[in-house]
């Protein structure tokens, strides 16, 4: 398949060009205008429409030089020319392009790129879009499948609160560092610090040298007990989530997204293919590797 002409988010060359013609031969443009449009996949809505300029007549080739709002957004467009002769006007036929950004999406548990390699897509672009689909579709499935994120903050001064499961546990979001640890026993809002390893603890202890976060506290040997029964009585101030994404994690991810960039571009009703018999080959339901992978990073309720 040909690949679909890319342009990078922000950069205004090259210019766009064209050479208008008409059964083949080029059309002369020398009584003629031009104008250039653009619009969204699946917009009627005009992004573009400007002059175009008309590099050489007789040659029918013409050019449009983009402007800083032209190439701000990523996305696929449709783009095509309004050939203006005598008043009257003829427009070419639609053509697709595409803006990407410099840089992937953020929290991905798979890569472009990855995915394309595993694909066999690597140094083409015609399936850029599904694929880029399919990573971010993949990620968030992970976090809803596993009810946790493999991604961190993007600070150490993120708060939340919290209501002891019992006066000797508190469960936690994932935490990879933490800031304060504090209490209300008054239910004022009035917080208390406590000390790390002196007033509560947090668990697993060996959380941080496995790569895993903390998940609840404890409280140290001197301490007696968490305020329990009042809601929002634990205030932690620190980054949440995981400090990397878990190989299995990227594995399942890059396994899930190479499967439904599949079925997008080959199997819109859930069919892959007909075997050697004539029958229909379905898209199986649950992808058990997938399942394998993940199923020690299932956040388990307290």
């Amino acid at each position: 398949m040909a690949e679909i002409p890319t342009w990078y988010v922000g950069d205004r060359s090259p210019s766009i060009t064209e050479t208008i013609t008409i059964d083949g031969a080029a059309f002369d443009l020398t009584s003629s205008t031009v104008a250039f449009k653009m619009r969204a996949v699946g917009s009627s809505t005009l992004k573009v429409t400007a002059s175009a300029t008309i590099v050489s007549a007789p040659a029918g080739t013409v050019r449009y030089d983009w402007a800083a709002l032209d190439v701000d957004t990523a996305g696929q467009y449709l783009v095509w020319w309004d050939v203006t002769t005598g008043g009257k006007v003829q427009s070419v036929q639609e053509a697709l392009i595409q803006f990407v950004a410099h840089s992937e999406s953020t929290n991905l548990y798979v890569t472009l790129e990855q995915l394309k390699a595993t694909s066999e897509l690597s140094g083409m672009n015609f399936a850029d879009g599904d694929a880029r689909a399919a990573c971010s579709a993949a990620s968030r499935a992970i976090d809803n499948a596993c009810d946790r994120r493999f991604y961190p903050d993007v600070d150490a001064n993120q708060i939340r609160y919290y209501e002891p499961v019992s006066t000797r546990m508190v469960a936690l979001d994932d935490l990879v560092t933490l800031t304060t640890f504090a209490t209300d026993w008054t239910g004022t809002g009035t917080y208390t610090t406590l000390t790390l390893n002196t007033d509560f603890v947090l668990e697993p202890t060996n959380a941080a040298a496995d790569g895993w976060p903390w998940t609840r506290a404890v409280p140290g040997l001197f301490s007696q007990s968490f305020p329990y029964g009042y809601p929002r009585s634990v205030k932690v101030t620190g980054k949440f989530g995981w400090a990397s994404v878990p190989s299995p994690v990227s594995q399942a991810a890059t396994l899930m997204a190479a499967r439904l960039m599949k079925r997008a571009r080959e199997a819109p009703l859930g069919t892959i293919g007909f075997g050697i018999d004539g029958n229909v080959v379905r898209v199986p339901r649950l992808d058990p590797d997938v399942e394998a992978l993940l199923a020690p990073y299932k956040r388990l309720s307290v």
